[in-house]
């Protein structure tokens, strides 16, 4: 698996450090896309961190460090894309989180406030990661399980990053695949894995959202499951 060090750029040393309980990677985090110190892009990365630095203590493992972070779009089809206007935006608004080890993805409210919502996919789990279109730039995943989705609307900045990102941690993760084959829930509460088709933690017993009503919901409207999950 890739290290904590891992580097990313080849004019610069990795380095490495703590900041408010997180151990996170200054020459990737807080540089433009280029690997250069750049001020804009330091703060950029310190107010979205601030979303999310309350959780991310619970979730990291003791060897991960935060690589970068960026906001853009879950993954949602074209029909349900144009069917829902401009609230797909709202609907599917969400920060990831790249680390040595793994993928992170936080579902946000239009401020970039955590909903509740929290998936994460090892990078050994992820067959194929691309950095793909001109106007509307996507990561598109394909994970050892078969499934594909799409992240979208994000910005050139960022994909430039994202790409620098995934040429260093991919190659170093061939061999690290997980049973989960794919992206994981993980309980909002105490972080514990969430199995598929259950709705409860096995952990600490909090309860959720069932996928049968999830599914009346995508039934009764093009992107229903979103808003079932979001706002109910």
């Amino acid at each position: 698996m890739p290290n904590a060090d891992v580097p990313v750029y080849a004019l610069r040393v990795p380095l490495l450090v703590a900041r408010d309980g997180l151990r996170v990677r200054e020459d990737v985090l807080y540089t433009n896309a280029k690997g250069e110190d750049h001020e804009r892009s330091r703060k950029r990365s310190e107010a979205a961190l601030v979303k999310v630095r309350d959780i991310m203590p619970g979730v990291l493992e003791p060897n991960e460090a935060v690589l970068y972070i960026f906001k853009c779009q879950a993954p949602l089809s074209a029909f349900e894309q144009f069917m829902l206007g401009w609230h797909a935006y709202f609907l599917t608004a969400t920060t990831l989180v790249l680390t040595n080890l793994r993928l992170m993805h936080f579902s946000v409210d239009s401020r970039g406030n955590w909903t509740q919502t929290l998936k994460t996919a090892r990078w050994g789990d992820i067959s194929e990661a691309k950095i793909k279109g001109l106007l509307n730039r996507m990561l598109r995943l394909k994970y050892a399980n078969g499934k594909k989705e799409n992240y979208w609307r994000i910005q050139r900045k960022d994909a430039k990053k994202v790409k620098d990102i995934l040429a260093a941690v991919m190659p170093a993760s061939r061999s690290e695949a997980t049973t989960a084959e794919g992206m994981t829930s993980l309980c909002p509460d105490c972080r514990a894995s969430l199995t598929p088709g259950v709705y409860r933690c096995n952990q600490c017993g909090l309860a959720f959202r069932d996928e049968k009503t999830l599914l009346k919901w995508t039934l009764l409207m093009p992107g229903g499951g979103y808003l079932y999950a979001k706002i109910c």
